[in-house]
């Protein structure tokens, strides 16, 4: 295949930061980690932004639950409990049980190893929406049914044929063919 290299559009691929702020989010994707021994020590959440003109924007965590340092497996379970209680849930038995789960996340900054800027998600809490719930529905106000009026009584119509025409007797008095 032959390419134009100088008709290609030019810009970066990537996406900058989000700013500073908090943002809605949908927990779009849960996935369980294991060791190399099998045991379960981690969950990695994929956060989808919702409402706003970043809205499909991703952002990651993972929780490493199974950590050697009792500190950083606490923090851990403390993040989780606060994204569980975000999304309107007051406990969970696995951690699919949050995949749809709606809430609100505070996005902060830091520079990476390569000095660049990138997304830190600083806390999770409960979505501003009043009709947000833990099973990631978010239901419309509903307005109260309304009753058709009753259908207004037509008198009963009769049939009335069309008057008779009236012919004339005899032929008509000129007719050209």
């Amino acid at each position: 295949m032959q390419i134009d290299y100088d008709s290609l559009p030019e810009g970066s691929i990537g996406f900058d930061p989000l700013p500073v702020g908090d943002y809605p989010f949908l927990i779009s994707g849960v996935e369980d980690k294991n060791n190399n021994q099998g045991r379960p020590y981690g969950v990695k959440f994929e956060f989808t932004i919702e409402g706003s003109k970043y809205a499909g924007r991703k952002l990651f965590e993972f929780l490493n639950l199974g950590h050697d340092n009792p500190a950083a497996r606490d923090l851990a379970g403390k993040i989780l409990r606060a994204i569980v209680h975000a999304i309107g849930k007051s406990r969970i038995a696995n951690t699919q049980e949050l995949i749809g789960g709606r809430g609100v996340v505070k996005v902060g900054q830091k520079r990476n190893k390569e000095g660049e800027l990138e997304n830190v998600i600083r806390d999770y809490s409960p979505s501003k929406n009043p009709y947000a719930n833990g099973s990631g529905f978010t239901a419309p106000p509903q307005a109260p049914p309304q009753q058709a009026p009753p259908p207004q009584q037509q008198p009963p119509q009769q049939y009335q044929a069309p008057p008779a025409q009236q012919y004339q007797q005899g032929p008509p008095e000129s007719s050209t063919f």
